[in-house]
């Protein structure tokens, strides 16, 4: 699988810069591989901004990222049968609609 990263960054002045930044984190597991919660074949998609600054000889950068995603899991045959998977779970799905967000604040100072 290929990621992608587009990155801007703007000198406002010689103390403030601004930046954004777009990037993917696409999973290499094959769909039809099977996945827990650990290995997820998710595809994800983050944006982030931010702005720094500098003060005197310090550099202040502040900033927030957001990230999305998800993906269908279905149920299918398995090498070792669970009790989900052959169906002993009263209610089981036959897929489940797995979502991902995440949002992170920057906050970085440096002298």
């Amino acid at each position: 699988m290929l990621n992608f990263a587009l990155g801007v960054e703007h000198e406002f002045s010689p103390t403030v810069a601004g930046y954004a930044s777009f990037r993917t984190d696409f999973s290499a597991r094959p769909t039809e591989a099977r996945a827990d919660a650990v290995v997820a074949s998710w595809d994800l998609y983050f944006i982030t901004a931010g702005s720094a600054f500098r003060i005197g000889t310090a550099d202040l950068t502040l900033g927030v990222s957001f990230g999305w995603g998800g993906e269908t899991i279905r149920r299918g045959p398995a090498s070792i049968p669970t009790a989900f998977e052959q169906g002993l779970v009263i209610g089981a799905p036959g897929s489940l609609k797995v979502k991902y967000r995440t949002l992170r604040f920057i906050l970085a100072f440096s002298i």
